[in-house]
């Protein structure tokens, strides 16, 4: 049996490997990954989960929990919640199931990404809405047993987050995707 760090080692002089193949070999995630330069559901990805991450790390090192901070006069808000639920406060309490559906999601969009291979931009970027949000997410459930949501629109009626609005902007431009490649077919 091969170990993680053996794969690194073992590849570690290969021409052409940048560090996020390596970081990939030594996960053992290597067989189902491609991390090549420029592809562009990876690159949404990252920069989805990094801006998540940052503007949760703001929220949390500035507000107390449960202070809100008016943006638009009665209608958009910053407001610290902790959501141990799904997306948008949806089934409260329920943070090992949404970690496991987090998990999932993630292998099934490695799948659809493997048969797709270098499909269309649209269809790539949507991926990575929703790969960037669900690793964001699952990145607070596994460390802290919840999301920090702050995103609050008076007229919705939820709190979310960056990661949240990734993921239902990825499903939807997915949707889009699919059904206007099913016209012209």
């Amino acid at each position: 049996m091969t170990l993680p760090w053996e794969c690194r080692e073992a590849f570690a002089n290969r021409p052409g490997l940048n560090s996020t193949h390596l970081w990939l070999l030594g996960t053992g995630m290597h067989a189902k990954i491609s991390a090549a330069r420029g592809d562009l559901m990876f690159g949404v990805a990252i920069g989805i989960a990094i801006l998540d991450r940052l503007c949760k790390l703001a929220v949390v090192r500035n507000m107390s929990l449960g202070q809100s901070i008016e943006l638009v006069r009665g209608l958009i808000y910053i407001t610290r919640v902790f959501n141990r639920g799904a997306a948008f406060g949806i089934m409260p309490g329920k943070t090992g199931v949404f970690t496991v559906v987090a998990l999932v999601v993630i292998l099934i969009i490695f799948g659809i990404k493997s048969r797709l291979g270098s499909a269309g931009k649209e269809l790539n970027a949507a991926l990575g809405l929703v790969l960037g949000g669900a690793f964001g997410n699952l990145y607070d459930r596994l460390t802290f047993g919840g999301v920090v949501d702050f995103i609050d629109i008076r007229v919705w009626p939820a709190v979310f987050n960056v990661a949240d609005a990734a993921i239902v902007c990825g499903v939807l431009l997915f949707a889009i995707e699919v059904y206007r490649k099913a016209e012209r077919a």
